[in-house]
Order: C-alpha cells, then structure tokens, then sequence
C-alpha cells in the first residue's frame, strides 16, 4: 500500500497537468480547451474529474483528493456562469498578454495574398498609317535630321464583289414571270370561263342517229 507520508503531485498523478502548468487554470484543471463556453461541456468535464477523484477518497491520500475535489467545484462555478467566466478570462488574457481574438465576419473567404506580377514596361504602338523616319547624318558630321518619309504606296482598295446572274438579271425575270403569267389566265378564259360552252358548239341542225328496232325481225 502507498504511504501517505510519501510526497506525490496530485495534480501530475491524478490529472495529468505537469509542473509546467501548475497552478493549472479551471479549464486545465476541468481538462477542456481554454475559453469553452459550452455549459455542457464544462459540466461534464467537471463530473468525469470528480467521479475519478471520488473512487481514491478511501486511500491513503484522501486529504489531497478532497482538497482536489473542491478546486474542481470551484471551477465549475466560476465556468458554469456567464459574467463570472467573461471576468475570469479576462484575467487569463492579462496574465498571459494575449488579445482576445477579433471575430472574422461570416461568409468570407480569405484568399490570401497574390504576388505581382511584372508584365515588363509596354511600349506605344506604332500607327500603321504614320510615316517612317529616318535618321540621316550628314558628310561634315553634323547633327542628324530626322525626315519623314511619307508611304508611297497607298492601301489597296478592295475590289467589289462580282454579282451573280441572277442578281444581274433580276428585272428580266420579273419580267419573264409575269408574261407566263397573263398567258396562262388568258387560256383559262378560254377553255374553262364563262361562255366556253357555247363558243365551241357546231352551228347548224343535226339529227340524232336512229336506232334499228331488231325486234320487229323476230316476230311471228
């Protein structure tokens, strides 16, 4: 059995906070995240760290484990309640120089920073309609002249479409169409409009063929 004049780290042995975090926070002492403010969280945690410490209260240690127990207690409280746990962090945020994170507005998405990009320094195009120059020294090593030398040959036209036959000829076709046109009503008076019927009766009266009666060959 352990001796309890024996020293022991309750907060190592028990909890699992090292030296370098004693005297550990609420929240270390809870083992949760810093700054939680889940209420359901930090309940739980608290009931997990007290149940566990509960079942050493028969040993040997049990001073320590009861002085454990009401740290956790304590805890709980101060988390638990809204106003209490804003001041307690703000005494975390004192004592440790951190700024409180500034909330990042929602429905934002941080690209990040591009480089430049060096597209090297543009140059003015030259109109394709302005004349040339041309530098010329003279003889006795004078300062040279610029002269300006006009484009002798002038942009070709372009020359006109050819048309087709067609769109030559379109008044003939017209034409053309609208005389087969008066033909073909003149016929149609002719033959089939009113009147056509008696235009085409042979004068003069003719009698109608008889018929031979055969039966009067077979009588008795």
């Amino acid at each position: 059995m352990p001796d309890a004049s024996e020293p022991i780290d309750p907060y190592h042995k028990w909890l699992g906070i090292p030296k370098s975090q004693q005297p550990p926070t609420h929240y270390r002492l809870l083992g949760i995240e810093p700054f939680e403010g889940n209420p359901e969280v930090i309940d739980a945690a608290a009931s997990r760290q007290v149940a566990y410490l509960h079942q050493l209260t028969s040993g040997p240690h049990r001073r320590l484990t009861q002085k454990l127990m009401n740290e956790i207690a304590q805890a709980r409280r101060v988390l638990m309640d809204d106003a209490s746990r804003e001041k307690y962090d703000a005494q975390l945020r004192e004592r440790s120089g951190e700024k409180p994170a500034s909330p990042k507005p929602k429905n934002k998405i941080d690209f990040g920073t591009f480089p430049a990009i060096d597209f090297g320094e543009k140059t003015p195009r030259k109109s394709a309609n302005a004349g040339s120059v041309a530098v010329v020294r003279g003889p006795t090593g004078e300062e040279p002249a610029a002269i300006a030398a006009q484009s002798e040959s002038p942009p070709p036209r372009r020359g006109r479409s050819k048309k087709a036959w067609w769109q030559k000829n379109d008044w003939r076709i017209h034409l053309g169409i609208s005389a087969i046109t008066v033909v073909i009503f003149v016929v149609y008076l002719l033959f089939w409009g009113p009147g056509s019927n008696e235009r085409f009766v042979p004068e003069g009266n003719f009698e109608q063929p008889k018929i031979q009666n055969f039966d009067d060959k077979f009588t008795d």
